[in-house]
This record gives structure tokens, C-alpha cells and sequence, in this order.
């Protein structure tokens, strides 16, 4: 319990969710000045970024693209359309986490197999995507090895504003009151800088090594609780609901 406990768990959830940063920032959807919020413990909630615009995000790698059927209320992969009904490989829906709901999602799929583009059934009907995309209320689905993403991030005063509300509520995504209190009054305190060449870094490690990430999670983990210390007021690392 306490601090190791949570450095260990702080250690597993960080390198999928650096992986998952990293490997995105590299494909290009991350631009520059992209802010991102994870959670800590629970990195299958996905995660809220800020782009070109805020939104949820999760992920989806499979080895062939096959089909995605987009419904209103969920999003179904299969290696056939007619797999998606009832012989889903994999069903996404708004529920990201048993304490989280989401307004929309957006799911990046990728694929070893590049030959073929990921194919779309859309409220019944065949789809084809412009640039990747197709939307379909209140899901976003992204082909990306079919995708060029927007170079810029939004300056909308609107868009930031939700990021950062409901970029906070899934950071704090089964924290105690009293840890959430605390991360609202020292918010900075969990912010961390990743920089471009710290990102390729990584990414050119990743094939040959872990050394790169075990670094950098002890180095974020190692800073995050100093800044704790340095902030004079108690944290509870079990703090928990």
C-alpha cells in the first residue's frame, strides 16, 4: 500500500498509456501543443485530448482491418459485416469505464495489414470514409493508417474549456473527495511535459527496447511525487473510492 503500491500500478498503467501517446504523436494525430489526460489507474477509460478539437479517445489494433458497424449506441469490430452483429471481436459504446460516460467517443483503429482500408457499415448501409473518418452521432471512427489529421490545435476558447472540465473528470476518474480536492487545487502539479524529441525517442527505442520507458516512468513518477512533497499538504496515494 501507499506510495509503492501506487508507483507500481502508476508504472503499468503509464507504459500503455506513454505507448499509446507516443505511437499516436508519431502517426501524426497528436500535433505539437496537443494537451492529453490520462488516468493514472484506469488507462482502459482512454483518454481526453485537446487538437484541433476536445474529445474522448480510445484505441483499437488489430492485425487485419475488416469491418466497423456504427449504431447510435455502439461501435462493433469484425473481420466480416456480418460478424459485427452478434460475433463482435470488439464492442465499443459510451460507457468508457463503469464510472464514465461520455457525451461522444472517438476510436482510432490501426492494423498491421495495410493492403485493404478498414471497411464501414454505417445504420445498415456500406460507408466509405473521406480521409479515414466517418461520423455518426455520437461516435467518431478513425481508419488511421488512412488518415491525415488537422497539424493545428484549436485556440477555441470553448473547446478548452471542456477539455480541460472533462479532462479532469476522467484524471480524477475514482479518485476519494479528498484526492480530487487535492488534484483541483494543485492541478499543475500532474501536469507533464513531453517533448518531440523525447516522443521519437521513445518510439525508436520501442522496438528494441523498454529501457527508454522504464526511464521516463521513473523519472515522471520520482517528479510527480516530489512536486506532492513540495505542494506542504498531505496526499493519501490510497485514496481511492
Amino acid at each position: 500500500p501507499g506510495k509503492q503500491f501506487h508507483d507500481d500500478v502508476l508504472s503499468y498503467s503509464l507504459r500503455q498509456s506513454i505507448d499509446t501517446i507516443t505511437s499516436l504523436y508519431v502517426k501524426g494525430f497528436f500535433p505539437k501543443g496537443s494537451i492529453v489526460w490520462i488516468n493514472g489507474d484506469m488507462p482502459n477509460a482512454g483518454m481526453w485530448a485537446l487538437t484541433d478539437k476536445s474529445s474522448h479517445i480510445r484505441t483499437y489494433t488489430t492485425p487485419r482491418p475488416g469491418w466497423c458497424r456504427i449504431t447510435r449506441t455502439n461501435v462493433r469490430f469484425a473481420a466480416t459485416s456480418r460478424d459485427t452483429g452478434s460475433r463482435a471481436a470488439k464492442i465499443f459504446d459510451l460507457t468508457a469505464h463503469d464510472m464514465l460516460e461520455v457525451p461522444h467517443s472517438t476510436i482510432l483503429v490501426n492494423y498491421v495489414a495495410k493492403d485493404t482500408p478498414l471497411q464501414f457499415q454505417v445504420d445498415g448501409n456500406v460507408k466509405k470514409s473521406v480521409n479515414g473518418v466517418v461520423e455518426w452521432e455520437p461516435f467518431t471512427v478513425i481508419d488511421l493508417p488512412r488518415h491525415t489529421a488537422n497539424d493545428r490545435v484549436t485556440n477555441n476558447r470553448l473547446e478548452l474549456a471542456d477539455a480541460h472540465q472533462r479532462g479532469f473528470e476522467l484524471m480524477t476518474l475514482g479518485c476519494s473527495d479528498e484526492r480530487t480536492e487535492f488534484a483541483h487545487a494543485n492541478y499543475d502539479t500532474f501536469r507533464l511535459g513531453l517533448k518531440d524529441k523525447l516522443l521519437r525517442g521513445i518510439s525508436d527505442e520501442s522496438s528494441k527496447t523498454n529501457k527508454a520507458v522504464d526511464i521516463l516512468i521513473n523519472k515522471i513518477s520520482d517528479g510527480m511525487h516530489k512536486r506532492i512533497l513540495e505542494t506542504g499538504e498531505e496526499f493519501d496515494y490510497d485514496g481511492a473510492n
